[in-house]
């Protein structure tokens, strides 16, 4: 019969061949971003379009430099490690790295920046 797919950061519905899929949505992904001659806007943006989510899903400290390459540790909720790492290898501007999966309830204790 048809799956429909699941649209939480997960990857989709489907047949996992019995292991059990973690379920993000309850998860804050945080991860270094780095980005090339891009501000944060514009980089959220981007991951923003790639993913299919809502820009405000991610949580950020401070600016940096446009016209730099620069890193920035940045959290977005609900959404796989591995979604995000698979478009590495597609873009120029912008890479990420250092995954670190967190309780939702545990976020804000571990980075205190604000989430939404």
């Amino acid at each position: 019969g048809f799956k429909r797919k699941r649209n939480d950061g997960s990857g989709g519905g489907g047949n996992n061949s019995g292991r059990q899929r973690e379920d993000y949505r309850n998860k804050i992904l945080s991860f270094i971003l780095c980005k090339k001659n891009l501000d944060v806007n514009e980089a959220i943006s981007k991951l923003s379009h790639i993913l299919h989510i809502n820009y405000k899903e991610f949580s950020f400290a401070g600016t940096k430099d446009k016209r730099a390459i620069t890193l920035q540790r940045m959290m977005v909720r609900g959404i796989n490690p591995e979604r995000l790492a698979k478009y590495n290898t597609n873009s120029r501007e912008l890479k990420t790295g250092n995954y670190v999966l967190i309780d939702k309830k545990d976020a804000e204790d571990i980075y205190p920046m604000k989430l939404g």
